[in-house]
């Protein structure tokens, strides 16, 4: 695991019972407009975050806060969730139990700071293009909106320690496609390029291309609502089964992903009595298995009074999700869950 250092936080200090956190914020953090970052700002985003209203679907990562759960199933107000302003400099969190790596998750956007005073005044519109947004890192992020495929961010002038930063700009670009990407890269119009498949497949002994792991993974979300086919837990594991993630890995994507057994990554998370990698501790001990997968399959078919089923995957059409549902669907699933379409 990475160590973490403050930025906003100048300090911070946990409880003997591990259950509250107290940060001291810095008092020269800006944000891109002059405002003054406070301790409402966290407040104020938590909230957000956290509110069943919340479009991300990640209010779940809130969880273990004071509260959190009940909110986001709108049984309490946001108004007492476990994080308050202690004057303008100071935050305190409560936790429903002790977290280990609660000082870990600090670092994930959903944990961010939001101008207060600018959520106010733009309401629904903060956040939905750069004109109503404001930032208080080393960059501010110019010429977008929600819609953009192409945007920079340039040196934010009162960030706190701006004299450190030499970069003044940088231009972003979307490119879903790998090859399109490669050729960019190429021709000297993109400085980094994302690439995956047959375009890495063809890359790998290149002096230019590097493995950065991200602690991310792409999954299947399935619809296990009440009624719908895949309610059935014989035909999701065999779904699961059927899918050979080292071959998706190595020989697919070709870009340095590893398998994926769990949501938690490699080294994300230790037990803290054990030490052991809770990747590695939660992994289910059947991954890949041809053969039962068939017979769940057939054994979820027969509970449904079913002889076939149509199913509908919808995916991003980046190169690196096409290449996934390519593969789990003609490649994995069809071969190994007959009858399903």
């Amino acid at each position: 695991m990475t160590s973490q250092v403050p930025s906003v936080a100048t300090s911070y200090h946990k409880s003997s019972d591990g259950k509250t956190y107290t940060f001291n914020l810095r008092h020269n953090a800006k944000w891109s407009n002059g405002d003054t970052v406070t301790a409402k700002d966290f407040v104020t985003a938590w909230r957000k975050g956290v509110s069943p209203k919340a479009m991300s679907g990640y209010n779940y990562i809130f969880s273990n806060i004071k509260n959190a759960d009940q909110i986001s199933q709108g049984k309490k107000t946001v108004s007492s969730l476990g994080v308050k302003a202690v004057g303008k400099y100071k935050l305190v969190v409560q936790l429903e139990n002790p977290e280990p790596t609660f000082i870990d998750k600090m670092v994930m956007p959903a944990f961010y700071t939001q101008n207060t005073r600018l959520v106010k005044k733009y309401g629904a519109k903060y956040g939905t293009a750069a004109k109503y947004t404001a930032f208080d890192g080393v960059f501010k992020v110019t010429k977008w909106t929600n819609t953009s495929e192409k945007w920079t961010a340039v040196k934010n002038p009162y960030y706190y320690a701006k004299s450190a930063v030499k970069l003044q700009k940088l231009n972003y670009q979307v490119v879903k496609d790998s090859n399109t990407a490669h050729q960019l890269f190429q021709q000297g119009s993109l400085d980094d390029a994302v690439v995956s498949g047959t375009t890495a497949q063809g890359l790998q002994n290149n002096k230019n291309l590097y493995y950065i792991y991200r602690s991310g993974n792409n999954f299947v979300n399935l619809n296990m609502a009440k009624g719908a086919v895949l309610a059935n837990k014989q035909l999701r594991q065999a779904l699961y089964l059927a899918v050979n993630r080292t071959q998706l890995s190595k020989k697919v994507l070709a870009d340095g992903s590893k398998p994926s057994y769990t949501f938690s990554a490699p080294n994300a998370a230790k037990d803290p009595a054990s030490g052991k990698d809770f990747a590695t501790a939660a992994q289910t001990k059947e991954t890949y298995n041809v053969a039962k997968a068939k017979k769940l399959w057939q054994d979820g078919l027969k509970q449904l009074g079913k002889s076939k089923l149509d199913l509908t995957l919808v995916a991003s059409d980046t190169t690196t999700d096409k290449n996934v549902s390519e593969f789990s669907c003609s490649h994995s699933w069809k071969a190994s869950c007959q009858d399903l379409k």
